[in-house]
């Protein structure tokens, strides 16, 4: 027989679920294995989510991948600004503040 699982952890399991995250990575967060995670959300009558609604909260929306994409281009393009200018990389501020560096 098993171990139980605290109620922290269920509850920890179950606003997890509610929140987005997919039972893999809710698994890996409290250190036990899917199907754990899969019987837990059963047993509190958890309404499961269909594969097709699955995707990952962990993982960029569409267009949180469209800002990223441009934030490098636009970093991408002040790095070869600085080239043409002679200047080197960490030198340039706002190239610093975007990294933190100042």
């Amino acid at each position: 027989m098993g171990l139980r699982m605290s109620r922290h952890n269920i509850k920890r399991i179950v606003a997890m679920y509610y929140g987005g995250r997919c039972m893999r990575y809710i698994a890996t967060v409290i250190g036990c294995s899917r199907v754990t995670v899969h019987n837990v959300l059963v047993r509190q009558k958890v309404p499961l989510r269909q594969c097709s609604q699955n995707r990952r909260r962990d993982d960029p929306s569409p267009e949180e991948i469209e800002r990223i994409a441009a934030e490098i281009r636009s970093t991408w393009g002040i790095l070869e600004e600085q080239e043409r200018r002679g200047v080197a990389p960490f030198d340039f501020p706002v190239f610093n503040s975007r990294l933190r560096l100042s």
